[in-house]
């Protein structure tokens, strides 16, 4: 991801000189970020190593590149392997270290290190534990999330100790938040916990119908419940109110950019369960709900995945901004300050992220035969493993879409075109008074259907309006090239 002045975010994080050590009580998220976001530059990390006795040190020296045919990187798509390779230097690389040794113990009990594993492995407990934020489990090496506690005063001047709630701000955080609600629900499958991870964000009448998933239920029968994990004992730890804050998007850290997570999800999750095939049961007016279907099953062609991300978001700004400067009349209102409320580049980042996140984690790190894919394993494939130099989204765009580089923009312009047009239409029912009785009467079309199809067209007419007298700045191709010039980005 390219910052404003062309730097990408890891090399321009990677030239921070390196911060005094700390100890593991004051480390901060700063120093964090420093050695995740590391690279190959040569680090002296100074761990408080809890293998060793207590206040004794452990010095990971990493060296610099060889030059010539040593210095060529590994390539993007190699799992990490406990028994060889280089001592961990990085956040991102220790957490990778530690799974592929937590799966390692799991499947060859009893699992004991020796040698250059031992050393690698607990340079990488020093390290992960070092950030103050998580704890490893000896025995099984499994990373979960170090719990937080605060001295509270009561009215009668007692003092208590209360739990914290853990704030998720970094992609390790999260994918340590989607960890724990696999193992709460053990025999929920991918597409299970994905959905459900989504649905911490969204879950209306919309989604039941645009994307073929119903996240996770818990039991059978009369105890059957459906999950939620917003208020479910699997995530009492986590802050969910900040997680899911009432306005506004919750973005995040990670080596290629801030994001904002509930896009990558919902990406994700239409990647994974594409889109119904017949309408899904329901409540409600079953011919309005009906309509809805068969509108989005038509206008996606039988695959969201757009609509879930990037088209969505271009979309219905774009039709926003229709319905207030030519339906509504505002003359002032530009596209631009539509687009930095509603689709600003965190969430477009996450919208890139999400589309091609299930492509792209497969061509890296392809699941073992026998082994089944996870909602985390996708998020740990493509954020914690370092891409090839010079990658950019490009090839995973295309490989996701199926377009060629060169048909790229008019395949973003017709999807975003698409959503609009829907979006343009419930829009403009909205602002008549939606389909209560005066609404309907200021509507034309008489049937949902019909005012359905007018609405479209009003939606043409409204654009070729803006395409003949708008500024650049405020057509549509304005941010169909600011989507490429994303997509075409380094990622590192």
């Amino acid at each position: 991801m390219k910052t404003k002045d062309g730097e990408s975010t890891r090399a321009r994080r990677a030239s921070q000189p390196a911060k005094p050590a700390l100890s593991e009580h004051g480390l901060t998220q700063k120093l964090v970020d420093l050695q995740r976001k590391a690279g190959n530059e040569a680090v002296t990390m100074l761990i408080a190593n809890q293998a060793h006795a207590p206040g004794r040190d452990v010095v990971v020296q990493t060296a610099p590149p060889a030059s010539g045919a040593a210095a060529t990187a590994a390539p993007a798509s190699a799992a990490p392997t406990p028994a060889s390779g280089p001592i961990p230097k990085t956040l991102d690389e220790a957490l990778d270290l530690l799974k592929a040794t937590q799966d390692k113990a799991a499947e060859t009990p009893p699992f004991a290190a020796k040698g250059n594993e031992a050393t690698r492995i607990k340079a990488a407990i020093a390290l992960v534990e070092s950030t103050g934020k998580y704890l490893v489990d000896k025995a099984t090496y499994q990373v979960t999330f170090k719990p937080q506690t605060r001295a509270v005063t009561d009215t009668a001047g007692l003092v208590h100790i209360e739990q914290v709630k853990r704030k998720v701000d970094t992609i390790e955080d999260f994918i340590l938040f989607v960890e724990a609600c696999e193992q709460a629900y053990p025999s929920a499958d991918v597409k299970q916990v994905t959905s459900e991870v989504r649905q911490t964000w969204f879950r209306d009448e919309n989604w039941e119908l645009l994307v073929n998933s119903q996240g996770i239920v818990s039991g059978s029968g009369a105890t059957a419940r459906s999950v939620d994990l917003r208020t479910d004992p699997a995530t009492a730890g986590i802050d969910m109110a900040d997680l899911k804050p009432s306005s506004g998007e919750k973005t995040i850290s990670t080596p290629y950019g801030d994001i904002a997570i509930s896009h990558v999800m919902a990406g994700m999750d239409a990647a994974l369960s594409m889109s119904p095939k017949t309408m899904p049961p329901g409540g409600g007016n079953q011919t309005a709900r009906q309509l809805k279907f068969d509108t989005l099953k038509a206008s996606t062609g039988g695959d969201p995945r757009p609509f879930t991300t990037w088209a969505g978001g271009i979309g219905q700004c774009y039709a926003g901004y229709l319905i207030r400067k030519i339906f509504k009349g505002e003359a002032a209102v530009t596209l631009k300050e539509v687009m930095d409320v509603e689709a600003d580049d965190a969430q477009l980042l996450g919208d890139i992220h999400g589309y091609i996140m299930i492509e792209e984690a497969r061509s890296r790190r392809p699941v073992a035969k026998g082994k089944a894919e996870t909602c985390s394993g996708f998020l740990r494939t493509f954020y914690l493993a370092k891409p090839a130099a010079g990658e950019t989204y490009e090839s995973g765009f295309m490989k996701t879409s199926g377009k060629s580089s060169a048909d790229l923009r008019d395949f973003i312009t017709e999807r975003s075109m698409a959503f609009a047009a829907n979006w343009y239409a419930k829009k403009e029912l909205d602002a008549r008074g939606g389909m209560s009785p005066g609404g309907w009467w200021k509507s034309k079309g008489w049937t949902a259907k019909g005012i359905l199809e007018h609405n479209v067209k009003d939606f043409e007419d409204a654009h070729k309006k803006n395409e003949a007298a708008a500024a650049a700045a405020d057509k549509l191709d304005a941010y169909v090239q600011h989507l490429l010039d994303m997509v075409q980005a380094k990622m590192q």
